[in-house]
């Protein structure tokens, strides 16, 4: 009778516990998820000290990211303008979504970075 009840405890405390972790508020998310989409129909080319290991955006900024040893150079517009980033880590955001850019270190490395999205004409993107 006692192997009764210990299997009879644990099975009762097993259902409880499930059924109160059914309805615990606590496991459900308090804040709505975003909707993120992200697009990586990024084209890496050049020195690879200069490259960005991942490029993608999100329709507003783009997003370089770098290994966290790696130096990272002056990020440039296809015009040579120098872009203004912001720092997320090991990531590097530019404002809008950048057609091409281009990664300087020196006089020596460069890496250009092209969005092929904005690259294919009308035919080819269909």
């Amino acid at each position: 009778m006692q192997n009764f009840f210990k299997k009879a405890g644990v099975a009762t405390a097993l259902t409880l516990a499930i059924l109160a972790l059914q309805g615990c508020e606590a496991t459900k998310p308090t804040v709505k998820p975003v909707n993120w989409t992200y697009d990586f129909d990024f084209a890496i080319e050049g020195d690879l000290i200069a490259r960005p290991t991942q490029v993608f955006t999100d329709g507003k900024n783009t997003y370089l990211s770098f290994r966290p040893t790696q130096p990272i150079g002056l990020i440039k517009s296809k015009d040579g303008e120098i872009l203004d980033t912001r720092e997320q880590g090991h990531t590097r955001i530019v404002s809008g979504v950048q057609p091409e850019l281009f990664i300087t270190l020196g006089n020596q490395y460069s890496s250009r970075v092209t969005y092929r999205q904005m690259q294919a004409s009308p035919a080819t993107s269909r």
